[in-house]
């Protein structure tokens, strides 16, 4: 095989010998630059034989290393080989599992901050499940609580739009009445729950697990899926999650403050 070194007109026996041509020739001083990596050769044929090799397919995957001959080319495998993950956030450069856990990522306090407010205490709260589950603890104010925020919901609801009638005894007493657990739930190692044999360090540990909606009846429904809740903080994350598009969230935001303080019945 010849190598030719068109400037010159001549031919020679190997590449290394076509090299010393073109350092040792004066006519070749003039040196031609790459457009790609501004490597400079002494000829435009060594110049076309470079790119040729190394710069054939210019464009290199960030991902794989592939490379390809254009931009559409790599667009294109870089969309399909390469998709953004599907339930993403931008702002927090963060990848979830499910569409569910983005959304409920993007309703909490890092992006819409705490702006609702309990109408006693005036703590703030990011959405109306946590607005909820702190009344219904009972640590805001003496005499809130879980079942005194049923009794006033129910009072307008008794059309069982979205809450169950307490069940009560024979006497009118309510099932949902404070349980006091004792010594003799020590199993010898743990306070055993005798209802879901559930063991706990503590004894107190043990009663607020009795006294909590663990073991009580549930006392509020979607009425689009029908969805039992024992408290009404689950059922408003049921709703606020739009698993079956009862209510959109920022609805949910909206009503919140009349739902707890009973002042208007919420609106499906």
């Amino acid at each position: 095989m010849a190598w030719y070194c068109d400037p010159c007109d001549r031919y020679f026996v190997s590449r290394h010998s076509l090299q010393q041509h073109y350092d040792n020739s004066v006519l070749h001083y003039d040196n031609y630059i790459c457009s790609y990596c501004d490597d400079e050769f002494h000829s435009q044929y060594a110049l076309n034989n470079h790119v040729d090799s190394v710069h054939e397919y210019p464009y290199h995957c960030q991902e794989c290393s592939t490379m390809f001959r254009t931009q559409y080319g790599l667009d294109e495998h870089v969309e399909e080989e390469h998709p953004e993950p599907e339930w993403w956030c931008h702002d927090c450069d963060r990848q979830f599992m499910n569409e569910n856990n983005l959304r409920m990522h993007l309703n909490s306090r890092i992006h819409r901050g705490t702006n609702i407010t309990c109408p006693w205490c005036k703590n703030t709260y990011a959405t109306a499940t946590g607005l909820t589950t702190h009344l219904e603890s009972g640590s805001c104010r003496d005499g809130i609580n879980r079942e005194t925020i049923y009794n006033t919901i129910r009072r307008h609801d008794q059309g069982g739009a979205f809450t169950h009638k307490m069940i009560e005894g024979p006497n009118g007493q309510r099932f949902n009445q404070t349980v006091t657990a004792t010594e003799r739930s020590w199993n010898g190692r743990f306070y055993e729950c005798p209802l879901c044999t559930r063991e706990c360090r503590t004894l107190p540990a043990l009663n607020q697990h009795l006294n909590s909606p663990a073991h009580q009846q549930n006392l509020y429904h979607c009425p689009k899926c029908n969805k039992q809740a024992k408290t009404l903080a689950a059922l408003i994350n049921h709703i606020e999650s739009g698993s079956c598009g009862i209510m959109t969230f920022d609805r949910v935001q909206k009503n919140i403050q009349g739902i707890v303080t009973g002042k208007r019945m919420i609106q499906f």
